[in-house]
């Protein structure tokens, strides 16, 4: 429940999978096999003379030395990528707010903090004895904020049932602020993590 493009984090995880697994294939196969071998030292030395042609076509004069703009432009391309890198991972995460709603008119503006709503919900959620303690957290997903509920439940407690009056208590809030919002129910029931999703999401 954050800003994470998950698609997107899957795709380059693939893509680099699929580049390591083959870069392993190549060089066992030019390890135990003669003709892969031959055919790769034959390659790598085309490519090697290929690359110094190039570098030497390429010379130009530039803050007095003399040397290919090919060199410039993998540094540019380098920088493109780092910079890529950067926008990608700061894009990991996110998506927390502090505003759970916010309605505009013409004699002004209400605005509800996560901390109002949580705080009710977990003051209700104190008083059931099957539910140690209760964290509340709002978070905006597709533009819209939701709430996430995250249970430590006691031991043999059903989490089927807190499940329940949490979205029962989260039903009273949707009523409260006029509109349904996308909740997520987390329950640890232990040491040992047993973890129950609901998902609610308009």
């Amino acid at each position: 429940m954050n800003a994470t493009r998950r698609g997107l984090n899957r795709t380059i995880i693939f893509l680099i999978a699929v580049i390591l697994i083959a870069v392993g294939a190549a060089t066992a196969l030019t390890g135990i096999w003669p003709t892969a071998k031959q055919a790769w030292a034959e390659w790598t030395g085309q490519a090697g003379t290929f690359v110094a042609d190039q570098l030497a076509a390429t010379r130009i004069q530039a803050f007095g030395l003399e040397l290919s703009w090919l060199w410039a432009a993998l540094l540019a391309v380098m920088l493109l990528l780092v910079i890529l890198l950067v926008s990608w991972i700061s894009s990991q995460g996110g998506g927390r707010t502090a505003i759970l709603d916010r309605d505009k008119s013409a004699e002004g503006e209400v605005v509800l903090h996560n901390d109002i709503a949580g705080n009710a919900l977990k003051e209700a959620l104190s008083q059931d004895p099957r539910i140690l303690s209760t964290a509340v957290s709002t978070w905006k997903l597709r533009r819209e904020p939701g709430l996430k509920v995250a249970v430590q439940a006691r031991k043999g407690a059903s989490p089927r049932e807190i499940a329940d009056s949490v979205e029962n208590l989260v039903a009273g809030l949707d009523r409260l602020i006029g509109k349904r919002m996308p909740l997520l129910i987390s329950i640890n029931t232990g040491v040992r993590t047993g973890w129950s999703h609901q998902h609610r999401v308009q």
